[in-house]
């Protein structure tokens, strides 16, 4: 109220993250008495800034003003390896929560062909997974194809998330297809149908029931891990 009532200048102090995020204008991170960042909220309260300066694991998104909004995650005991291979091909953020569910069960996870800024990119990231990225906006090119071929090659099972499928991803579609041709096991995560998501004039749908016929179908994450076994 004395800001927007008088136009005077407020310090206030938040432990609360978000009533931060959401109240201020400007932010300023301390550490042990030591200014360590100063700007708005969404260039300072990042993934990075928390993990680096106050050890903390936490999903950054943008909220619903654009401000960004912070969840922390516990600290979870790292699983018993499985010896077990999974790669997700993801997008737009629909192999993120898969992504991070197989990797506290114990498998080892690949991701790609993902574009780079995606949140699907910055969760394998934070994970710390091997994967096969684009620059953003960019169509899928040979090199990377080939990249992720040899990943799939080494994978145990893969996984399809449901991402919208456009000329720069239909690669993806193209890749798992290959991967059944060779045996390998693959699990369609199918919460929508395909036509709500294919911006290829139909050639994504036609590919996607090709999978279809010879994948197993789960309607979400946990079906999909149940598959995967």
């Amino acid at each position: 109220m004395l800001a927007e009532r008088d136009g005077r200048a407020v310090l206030a102090v938040f432990h609360d993250l978000n009533l931060a995020a959401s109240a201020c204008d400007r932010v300023a991170v301390l550490d042990g008495g030591r200014l360590v960042l100063l700007g708005r909220p969404e260039e300072v309260l990042t993934h990075v800034m928390l993990l680096d300066v106050y050890g903390v694991e936490a999903d950054v998104r943008p909220g619903p003003r654009g401000r960004p909004t912070v969840d922390v995650e516990p600290p979870r005991a790292a699983a018993a390896p499985l010896g077990r291979h999974a790669h997700v091909i993801g997008g737009a953020g629909r192999g993120a929560g898969l992504m991070r569910m197989l990797v506290e069960r114990g498998f080892e996870v690949t991701a790609g062909v993902l574009h780079a800024t995606d949140t699907d990119d910055d969760v394998a990231a934070r994970l710390n997974l091997e994967r096969i990225t684009v620059p953003p906006f960019s169509d899928v090119d040979e090199e990377s194809v080939s990249a992720c071929r040899s990943l799939i090659a080494r994978a145990d099972v893969v996984v399809v998330c449901d991402a919208p499928y456009g000329p720069g991803n239909l690669a993806n579609l193209e890749l798992a297809l290959e991967a059944t041709e060779s045996g390998t096991p693959v699990v369609l995560v199918e919460p929508s149908p395909i036509g709500s998501r294919d911006f290829t004039d139909g050639r994504a749908s036609e590919l996607w029931e090709r999978l279809r016929a010879r994948a197993e179908v789960a309607g979400g994450y946990e079906g999909a891990v149940a598959a995967i076994g």
